[in-house]
């Protein structure tokens, strides 16, 4: 897994994008769920550092969870990418 993740997703989603380019390409990935004030909120949530890994990975759970998403396979998938993004120590909540 660390291997997609580091292969795979990180060319979907570079650490060079900024905040609104890595929200609206995972919104499009699930089938754009995102109102104009959830897009602002995570964008916010990025801030000026968007790169920063635990950011991400709230970010990506949050589109993931979205009920909204379009589809189950895409919540299951977006799902296992932040739990994978997640730094160790914060990764406990989902054993």
């Amino acid at each position: 897994m660390l291997e997609f993740v580091q292969g795979s997703f990180l060319s979907a989603f570079p650490n060079t994008m900024k905040a609104d380019q890595f929200v609206d390409k995972l919104d499009q990935q699930a089938g754009g769920v995102l109102s104009a004030d959830e897009r602002a909120q995570l964008i916010a949530m990025l801030g000026a550092t968007p790169a920063d890994l635990s950011k991400r990975a709230a970010v990506l759970r949050k589109v993931a969870e979205d009920p909204r998403s379009e589809s189950e396979r895409v919540q299951s998938s977006v799902c296992v990418d932040a739990v994978f993004w997640l730094p160790p120590s914060k990764s406990k909540r989902f054993a």
